[in-house]
C-alpha cells in the first residue's frame, strides 16, 4: 500500500520536475502569508540557486532523488521556488588551459616528475576531465592536489602560488 502510494506522489512530482537535471530558483514572493518549512525543505531551498540541478542537489545532501524532488516539490507547490528555465546541467566556464599548465609546473617543483600523473589521478578521482573542470572546481581542485605535498611549507607555497593564480585569472 505503501509503496502505491509512493509511485502515485512520485509521479505528481514528475508533473513540475520531469527530469533530475531540471534547475530552480527562488521565486519571488506574490502574497505575503507567512509560510512554514520543515528542516529536509530549509535545506534543499538553502541550494536552490538557479544553478544547481535537482540530481546535484541530492548529490550535496547525500539524500535520493525522491526526498529531494519532494522537498523541491512541496517548495515549488507554496510557491518558494520556480523553475529557472535551464533543462539541463548549467554551462560553467571551464578552467583554462593556463590554468592546467601552471599546476603541473607549480606541483612539479614541489613533487617532480610525478606531477602529471597525479593530476590526472586526481581529476579521475574527482570524475572531470581537463576538458570538463570548471572555473568554480578549480580551488577544490588545487586543495585536493595539495594533499599529495607532504611538507607543509611546500603545499602552502603551493596553495598560495595556485590561489594568485587564479585571482589573477579572474579579473
Amino acid at each position: 500500500m505503501e509503496e502505491i502510494d509512493q509511485k502515485q506522489e512520485w509521479n505528481k512530482i514528475k508533473e513540475v520536475i520531469p527530469s533530475p537535471n531540471t534547475v530552480f530558483r527562488l521565486s519571488l514572493q506574490k502574497s505575503p502569508e507567512n509560510k512554514n518549512i520543515n528542516a529536509d525543505q530549509w535545506n534543499v531551498l538553502a541550494l536552490c540557486n538557479g544553478t544547481k540541478t535537482v540530481l546535484e542537489i541530492a548529490e550535496t545532501l547525500s539524500w535520493d532523488e525522491f526526498r529531494t524532488s519532494r522537498a523541491i516539490f512541496q517548495l515549488a507547490q507554496l510557491g518558494l521556488l520556480e523553475k529557472s528555465g535551464a533543462h539541463g546541467p548549467v554551462k560553467k566556464k571551464a578552467a583554462s588551459e593556463n590554468f592546467f599548465l601552471m599546476v603541473e609546473a607549480e606541483l612539479r617543483k614541489v613533487i617532480g616528475p610525478m606531477a602529471p600523473i597525479i593530476i590526472d589521478d586526481k581529476l579521475s578521482d574527482l570524475g572531470v576531465t581537463k576538458d570538463s573542470l570548471s572555473q568554480d572546481e578549480a580551488l577544490s581542485f588545487i586543495e585536493k592536489l595539495s594533499e599529495d605535498i607532504s611538507r607543509d611549507a611546500k603545499k602552502k607555497e603551493f596553495l598560495r602560488v595556485m590561489t594568485d593564480f587564479l585571482n589573477a585569472e579572474k579579473k
